[in-house]
């Protein structure tokens, strides 16, 4: 059985913008910030805003930073082969949110980021896949940068639930969803929030309504949509937002999508009931789960082909968890062919592998 680690990250390293254009190189300046306490800390001023370097986005000791900003490739599959993964898809850590509002700017970030990134996972033996970072505030060049992702190894779109004020479903997407469509690719919604004023909007939010509900928001919008009809070939992933929330979801779906009280009795009597295990099978929509959900109880919801498993590996903070698909096996109250598919044949599935 192959191991696939569903959910790791890059840091964005300065060779990232290596990949800049002559042109491009006038948008983004390294710059060195000092602390009260004397320390440096750099980062890069992206739009007029100062956004942290490396060093500032991840604590994480258990990995050098060659590793986690994927100048040491060969240390990460060494690291892989240590926690037993066979294959890790990869997600960028700048654009968790928009670093720029600049549509310009985005194309140039997005553009140097997709052809770095392409680079570093062809070195690593068909171990490593990636999400392609679509510059959504231009639907011409997010077409242009998915299908660049997918001829260099790319297996999914990011996403982040809240696109500039707009759900999936909006019209706008519409050009983006045909091509994605055409090129059978995923629509992979992480943990995070595109739109710059849903991000600052409650300032004492930790972080479960500006990163996580827009996830399952998006979810809700999704399967209460015709997008999974109109684009048969697209399947879509939910990733770093845990699972726990799934029965909830599909159930709040079928009270809307059931005929009320106030329907004839006709209409009554000839619905269909909706079955609650098979939505995510028939809709093409894959969650990622954590090892403090309750998998027995998700899995009479979302039944045994549509969770996955990620470690968040590269990241430091409330999903991650190194050792999450090893503890997978351990996990009580579920067949064991089941807990396979969940490291193998689902995420298998969902990008295309």
């Amino acid at each position: 059985m192959t191991v696939i680690d569903s959910d790791t990250h890059v840091i964005e390293g300065d060779d990232m913008f290596d990949y800049l254009t002559r042109a491009e190189r006038h948008l983004i300046k390294r710059v060195t910030v000092y602390h009260a306490d004397g320390v440096e800390q750099p980062g890069w001023l992206i739009d007029g805003k100062l956004r942290p370097g490396s060093d500032g986005v991840s604590d994480l000791k258990s990995m050098s930073s060659g590793i986690r900003e994927l100048s040491d490739v060969e240390g990460r599959l060494a690291q892989m082969d240590e926690y037993g993964t066979d294959i890790q898809v990869l997600y960028p850590t700048m654009f968790l949110r928009p670093p720029t509002s600049d549509p310009k700017v985005e194309m140039a970030l997005c553009g140097s980021y997709n052809r770095w990134l392409a680079d570093r996972t062809a070195k690593a033996a068909g171990r490593m896949y990636w999400v392609v970072v679509p510059p959504l505030l231009s639907v011409e060049a997010a077409i242009e940068e998915i299908r660049f992702g997918v001829a260099h190894g790319a297996k999914g779109v990011f996403w982040r639930g809240f696109e500039n004020g707009k759900l999936p479903s909006h019209p706008y997407f519409e050009p983006v969803l045909e091509v994605m469509d055409e090129l059978s690719i995923p629509m992979c919604v992480h943990a995070g929030n595109g739109t710059p004023m849903l991000v600052n909007f409650m300032p004492d939010d930790r972080g479960i309504w500006r990163s996580k509900l827009s996830g399952v928001t998006t979810f809700h919008a999704l399967l209460s949509s015709d997008v999974p009809k109109r684009y048969p070939n697209v399947r879509f992933g939910f990733v770093e937002l845990a699972a726990q929330w799934i029965p909830y979801v599909l159930k709040d779906h079928i009270l809307r999508a059931t005929p009320s009280g106030r329907s004839s009795q006709r209409e009554r009597d000839s619905w269909k009931e909706i079955d609650a295990s098979t939505l995510m099978a028939e809709n093409r929509l894959y969650v990622s789960c954590q090892t403090n959900d309750d998998l027995a109880y998700i899995l009479q919801y979302a039944g045994p082909h549509n969770l996955i498993a990620g470690s968040d590996f590269g990241h430091a903070d409330t999903s991650s968890e190194l050792l999450a698909l090893q503890r997978i096996h351990e996990t009580p109250g579920v067949a064991p062919e089941d807990l396979d598919a969940i490291l193998d044949a689902n995420p298998r599935a969902l990008y295309g592998l």
